[in-house]
């Protein structure tokens, strides 16, 4: 096998490591869009480099809505 081919599957075996956590994360605390959003990606990894990275972008923008609104939830039951 080819250099190249196995940093895809190295690549592709730590997307899949990466996802199940945060799939399973992000399920327990009721963010539902993006444990959706990470089985998709755990199931069926990006298959190109420009994948991955609209993916990224994906994910990245879905954990900021995330964080945004359980800070909004915070700061409303703050004492």
């Amino acid at each position: 096998s080819s250099a190249a081919s196995d940093v895809y599957k190295r690549q592709t075996i730590k997307i899949k490591e990466v996802m199940h956590v945060l799939k399973n994360s992000a399920a327990l605390y009721g963010a539902s869009a993006l444990a959706a959003l990470a089985t998709q990606l755990h199931d069926s990894p990006p298959s190109t480099t420009q994948e991955n990275l609209h993916a990224a972008l994906v994910i990245k923008h879905n954990l900021d809505k995330t964080r945004d609104a359980y800070q909004i939830m915070s700061n409303s039951i703050a004492i």
